[in-house]
């Protein structure tokens, strides 16, 4: 449905829907250092950064994948830094 949804395991009936994707949504990779950050990616290519407190906001969006994302992934000692993967 184009959407990711992250539910709060301490309030199950609490949860938020991320819109924004204009395709599936394939992968999504929490930041190791800013908890409330969440990155997904799309078949539109799309890379979003989003902050998943309150009503679950875009703060970034990354334009530069240029294909399908399929994966994303980030190191531990360099937070800020992400790979994203296509088929």
């Amino acid at each position: 449905d184009k959407t990711a949804r992250v539910w709060n395991v301490h309030n199950p009936g609490k949860h938020v829907v991320l819109q924004g994707h204009i395709q599936k949504v394939r992968a999504l990779a929490w930041h190791h250092e800013v908890s409330y950050l969440l990155l997904s990616g799309s078949w539109d290519g799309c890379i979003r950064v989003w902050d998943v407190r309150g009503k679950g906001s875009c703060v970034r969006v990354v334009l530069d994948h240029h294909a399908d994302v399929y994966g994303l992934s980030s190191h531990p000692e360099r937070p800020f830094l992400f790979a994203s993967s296509s088929r």
